[in-house]
């Protein structure tokens, strides 16, 4: 076995011709019946870890991805070079699988009517979307500080956003009950963000730090205007009482008219800025 391998997993040359290596062969045998009996693929890589079964020889622990480039390699089935090492039917069997479980991470539809309002829940910065396909996770990435949330499928976001303007619909005392209380805007939380950011390093400007600080009390005074958000609130109403129960379809109508923005938290847990500054 050589230090970086040159061949998949279970394969090895036998006088300069690809071979199917003896030892390792029951080994892609046993992870793709393993999964297909419904084992994880964290579980399927400690069991082999627990085995001893080395990957390469500076490799002796196995992790996720490691199993997923066995799952995913159409070469075991039978590819010229490549001598077969599992029949049709197991390879078939994974491959229906792996079909199901990437399936629930597709893109939804709706996200495209969200995904230009998504917001940094540290800074208020813009969110652009950070996928890994070997894995199929999908995270949201900021753009001004960076942050990246945990994965979230696109549907478990849908349905966050979904969950809170039905909550909206059936409960209009939520907006009237806090209607005054104003929460940090976007501006806001960049602005502070990034005064403690500044404020963390010894060579900030004295000058800049008070601007900074200047601007951050402005942006919080036009936050919670009380004219501003009466008035919004109003609207935002007006919006609910026509939506007093919610279809089972995405109400992207609604959404449009009285969000401004949906901030994501690092942990990607969701919650929804109205235009009011109200956060639900």
């Amino acid at each position: 076995m050589s230090l970086n391998r040159k061949l998949p997993f279970g394969y090895c040359y036998d006088n300069g011709v690809i071979a199917v290596n003896v030892l390792e062969a029951p080994i892609v045998r046993a992870i793709y019946e393993s999964y297909i009996q419904g084992k994880s693929i964290q579980s399927i890589a400690s069991e082999i870890t627990q085995a001893a079964v080395p990957y390469r020889t500076d490799a002796t622990v196995w992790n996720k991805n490691m199993v997923l480039r066995i799952l995913d390699n159409k070469k075991y089935g039978g590819q010229p070079p490549f001598p077969a090492i599992l029949p049709n039917d197991l390879m078939l069997a994974c491959q229906v699988r792996r079909a199901e479980s990437q399936q629930k991470q597709l893109v939804n539809p709706c996200i495209r009517i969200v995904r230009s309002r998504l917001g940094c829940g540290l800074c208020g910065g813009h969110l652009t979307r950070k996928r890994d396909r070997r894995r199929s996770a999908i995270s949201w990435c900021c753009v001004s500080c960076g942050m990246v949330t945990t994965p979230i499928a696109d549907d478990v976001m849908i349905q966050a956003i979904q969950g809170k303007l039905s909550l909206l619909c059936q409960n209009p005392s939520i907006l009237r009950t806090t209607s005054g209380i104003a929460s940090p805007s976007s501006a806001v939380l960049r602005i502070n963000y990034e005064l403690h950011r500044r404020l963390t390093d010894p060579t900030a400007p004295q000058e800049e730090l008070y601007n900074l600080a200047k601007l951050a009390t402005e942006a919080l005074y036009d936050s919670i205007s009380d004219e501003k958000n009466d008035a919004e609130t109003e609207f935002v109403a007006q919006c609910l009482s026509s939506h007093s129960t919610l279809c089972s379809d995405f109400p992207a109508n609604l959404f449009l008219d009285i969000v401004s923005q949906v901030v994501v938290s690092p942990t990607a847990e969701i919650s929804l800025r109205l235009l009011n500054d109200q956060m639900i």
